[in-house]
C-alpha cells in the first residue's frame, strides 16, 4: 500500500473526490494537509481519507500530487507510463497560495 513519500505525504484526484491517506494509513500527515482538504473542499471537491491506497488507485486517479510543508503541492506528471493532467491540482495550488497570503496578510 501506498501511504508515504519521503518527507512529504500525497494525494490524488478521482473524478470529483480528493483522496488522502488517512491516519490509518500510518504515513506522514502533514500539518499543511488540512489546509488543502480545506481548498479542496472549497474548489468543489469531496475529500475521503482512505486507509489503504493502492498502486492501482495511483494508476487509476486522473491527477496526483504530493504534499510538503516546505513547497506546498507539488504536481506528479508520471507513474510508470500512466501520465496525468494538473488543472484540478493547480486550481487546488491556487487557493493555497490565496489562503497563504490571506493568513500572512492578518500577521
Amino acid at each position: 500500500n501506498a501511504c508515504e513519500s519521503i518527507a512529504s505525504s500525497f494525494g490524488y484526484l478521482k473524478d470529483n473526490s480528493a483522496v488522502f491517506p488517512s491516519p490509518g494509513s500510518y504515513g506522514y500527515q502533514p500539518p499543511l494537509k488540512s489546509m488543502i482538504i480545506k481548498c479542496a473542499k472549497s474548489c468543489g471537491f469531496r475529500t475521503l481519507a482512505k486507509d489503504n491506497i493502492s498502486r492501482e488507485d495511483l494508476l487509476n486517479a486522473d491527477e496526483l500530487f504530493l504534499i510538503d510543508n516546505s513547497m506546498g503541492i507539488q504536481k506528479v506528471l508520471g507513474l510508470n507510463q500512466r501520465r496525468y493532467y494538473s488543472t484540478k491540482t493547480t486550481a487546488i495550488a491556487l487557493k493555497l497560495k490565496k489562503l497563504a497570503m490571506n493568513e500572512n496578510d492578518a500577521t
